[in-house]
């Protein structure tokens, strides 16, 4: 695509004395060196942040424009003079990718055997100056479209590339023999800036002076000459492992924490994935443990090729035995099955019970991996909890997660406020009202088997459940109803949600449907009065899906029409479509 027309300097200017965000745009466009000279000028003597963060936005676009190779030196030039480590960074980067070759196929001579054979290797795309580079693909020559390039006209010679590339290392690499800490930094925030696209190809590590410098330069696979980095006869880019210069630098808590941000903040795997085994290395032991939250940092990281080494991190951490509770709670949320176990299982070696107390255990009890909320029972179990502790405490079990062993922990946790306080329909309560289904199964075995407890015939209790939204509970409680004639505090009118939910219930079939049948004519029966209000519920079988509730449903409607006159008017005016007429 042409580049568009140039803007007059006149806007220009404007555009940059205002801060606009469309002045890099506008830089772009303009090609006449002679135009653009005085304003980089101006730019770099600018000291407010807004004109450092164009350069680094402008360094991050193609350098695919004529005539920008006056920008590009200028601002070079100011940030080696200056000292300025994220421009040099940026600058890396940026000269890292100007160069990337192309794999081509090479025939060559053995005397040895006296055959032709074939190699591959790496070449430079045929390019003139002011001409678009390309490549032979084999159908002829097309463009080549590196980032830093996208097809347009380059603006240096492959000699000026290689040299901009060792330049720009030369002055992370002084900065390594004088300043070891800020070496360490500046490298870190250059790594950071590599994109993915950077390393479409394997070659393209190779390229990357800089990169390889940083990263590999100590690594015996490697021999670098005046002006690229060669692998080794019979070596590959497998063979590569963290090696890299001024090594001893990153060898310190400081490196450590630098390190564990670079994972987070690179945007390239080439680079997480160096950062990560570069922790994981033998030689970063000297640095001693990695910081909790830095691991923490690893081990949420969604990258595939990071979590095996934050998992060996994990494994061999010194300090895992002071960790708290709520730190390893907090290890549980990070994602990936394999996490958790390891997690788990380093939980269950390294969390002792002497060492928590009971509110601990049931923090650790509620949560959801089995293993940890059995150990954290099993720990609760072995504590004394007074009365007035229980009473805030263990309510907090119907809040669990691990239906494993919910329905153990709730009996549990039931017995114990029992005994402790006696009984509380306030602690009830909440377990009925748990979101796991679990647990309120739990509380109402707990409930059936107490029937000679308080509960039993609390009617706040059972007006509370004859209102749950929980359709297990409601079937429980029909369950009930055929067990007793009435629940305490709750008439038969009452109950008629509670029969209509069971009914209403399409996908579902079972005894309890036909047991609620039953009941709501059993009410009708013993109280006409409740006609009005209870007929409608028969009414939900006798229009039911299923056979058994429309038969049953039918039977109990006509059963109640004989018994008298008012009966049959009020059945015909919930059911005017049933043919009455043989009973005249």
């Amino acid at each position: 695509m042409p580049p568009p027309s140039s803007p007059s300097r006149l806007l220009l200017e404007e555009s940059y004395a205002e801060e606009d965000s469309r002045f890099i745009e506008l830089l772009r466009s303009v090609t006449d060196p002679r135009t653009l000279e005085p304003i980089v000028n101006r730019w770099l003597a600018d000291p407010r942040p807004w004109a450092k963060a164009e350069m680094l936005r402008y360094l991050d676009l193609p350098f695919d424009r004529t005539g920008h190779a006056v920008v590009v030196k200028r601002l070079f030039k100011h940030a080696e003079k200056t000292g300025d480590d994220r421009l040099m960074g940026a600058f890396m980067v940026a000269f890292d990718c100007l160069i990337r070759r192309v794999r081509k196929k090479q025939t060559r001579w053995d005397s040895v055997s006296r055959s032709i054979y074939e190699t591959e290797v790496l070449v430079t795309p045929r390019n003139s100056f002011g001409k678009p580079e390309r490549l032979d693909s084999g159908k002829g020559w097309e463009p080549l479209q590196p980032r830093y390039y996208g097809g347009g006209l380059r603006l240096f010679t492959y000699r000026t590339r290689y040299y901009l590339q060792r330049r720009a290392w030369r002055y992370f690499r002084r900065m390594g023999w004088k300043e070891p800490q800020r070496y360490v930094n500046a490298v870190a925030a250059a790594l950071a800036r590599y994109r993915e696209e950077d390393f479409r190809k394997g070659e393209n590590l190779l390229d990357s002076w800089g990169f390889m410098h940083a990263c590999f330069a100590g690594h015996g696979a490697l021999l670098f000459t005046s002006s690229r980095a060669k692998l080794r006869d019979g070596r590959s880019l497998g063979d590569l492992s963290p090696s890299p210069a001024f090594a001893a630098h990153w060898q310190n808590p400081v490196g450590l924490s630098v390190l564990a941000r670079l994972v987070a903040e690179a945007s390239s795997r080439p680079v997480r994935t160096w950062a990560v085994r570069w922790m994981a290395a033998p030689e970063m032991a000297a640095a001693g443990p990695l910081a909790f939250a830095d691991l923490q940092r690893l081990l949420f990281s969604t990258d595939e090729d990071i979590q095996p080494s934050a998992l060996r991190l994990l494994e061999e951490h010194p300090e895992a035995a002071r960790w708290t509770v709520p730190q390893w709670l907090s290890l549980l949320d990070a994602p990936g099955h394999a996490i958790m176990e390891t997690v788990t299982a380093q939980m269950i070696l390294h969390v002792r019970p002497d060492r928590l107390d009971a509110t601990q255990c049931m923090a650790l009890a509620c949560v959801r991996p089995v293993p940890v909320a059995r150990m954290g029972f099993d720990f609760l179990k072995t504590k004394t909890i007074p009365a007035a502790e229980a009473a805030s405490l263990l309510p907090r079990a119907a809040g669990a997660a691990c239906p494993a062993i919910a329905p153990d922990l709730t009996a549990w946790c039931l017995d114990q406020l029992t005994a402790a306080g006696g009984y509380d329909r306030e602690h009830l309560s909440t377990f009925f009202d748990s979101q796991l289904d679990a647990t309120r199964m739990a509380a109402w075995d707990w409930l059936a088997f107490h029937k000679d407890s308080p509960a039993w015939e609390d009617s706040v209790l059972w007006s509370r459940l004859a209102e749950t939204p929980f359709d297990g509970l409601r079937l429980k409680l029909v369950d009930t109803l055929a067990l007793r004639a009435a629940l305490p505090g709750r008439h038969a009118g009452d109950l008629a949600p509670v029969w209509t939910a069971v009914l209403l219930g399409v996908h579902r079939g079972g005894r309890q449907k036909l047991k609620a049948v039953h009941q709501v004519a059993g009410a009708i029966a013993s109280d006409e009065s409740l006609a009005d209000s209870l007929l409608p519920v028969l009414v939900v079988a006798v229009r039911s899906i299923r056979e058994p509730e429309r038969r049953a449903g039918l039977a109990a409607v006509v059963a109640l029409a004989t018994r008298s006159s008012a009966m049959e008017a009020a059945v015909k005016k919930s059911l005017p479509e049933l043919n009455l007429f043989s009973m005249a």
